[in-house]
């Protein structure tokens, strides 16, 4: 009897949790530090925030690229950006974003776009904004980083907090181990370039 009951709990869960998600994550996702399980966290809470948010989406299937939150404790340098043992020795920390039920998940902003690939919206732990209401921050900055990722064979995206003008640098890791770096000066247009380029040529306006 016991047993019969488990079952019974168990689909019920099931249907109810069917009921509460409208929408399916049907792009894979990779992070340095994160585990599939924490990604998988972070989709179901992307998937909650825009079903409570309403939003007519005309879809049941998104994509969802995340930009993830780092820090060091160390002070940055021209040679750890330079070395082959980047990540080793920058020692990247993962962040965690509390939501409203105390569960700690990856800190990161998600890019979401449709199968029909038309920008819907942008999720954080505790919102989802709509693209008509989004900053055209987003439409400037955000949107074209991500569409980069197929062409570039990107993994996942980061920023490190701790870097001055942070706002301005966004790195992307490729599956083969490399970095771009993708950066933006006010009034400028958006400028990718490989990481050497970026310290040989551009680290005096984002670190001095």
């Amino acid at each position: 009897m016991n047993i019969n009951r488990f079952f019974v709990f168990a689909i019920a869960l099931t249907l109810s949790y069917s009921s509460f998600s409208q929408y399916t994550v049907i792009n894979n996702q990779d992070a340095m530090i994160y585990t599939p399980i924490q990604i998988d966290q972070l989709n179901e809470r992307t998937c909650k925030l825009i079903s409570k948010s309403r939003s007519k989406l005309i879809t049941d299937s998104i994509y969802v690229y995340n930009i993830y939150y780092f820090q060091t404790f160390r002070k940055l340098t021209k040679k750890d950006f330079l070395d082959e043992l980047f990540f080793e020795k920058l020692n990247l920390q993962s962040l965690y974003e509390k939501d409203k039920d105390g569960n700690g998940l990856p800190s990161s902003r998600s890019i979401i776009i449709n199968k029909q690939d038309k920008f819907i919206g942008v999720s954080w732990i505790h919102y989802f904004t709509k693209s008509n209401e989004c900053s055209p921050f987003v439409y400037i900055w955000e949107l074209p980083i991500i569409r980069e990722k197929e062409k570039r064979n990107i993994m996942c995206y980061f920023q490190i907090i701790d870097m001055p003008c942070r706002e301005s640098v966004i790195f992307g890791r490729t599956y083969k181990n490399e970095i771009i770096v993708f950066h933006q000066k006010k009034s400028e247009s958006l400028k990718i370039t490989t990481i050497k380029e970026f310290i040989e040529k551009y680290w005096n306006e984002y670190f001095d």
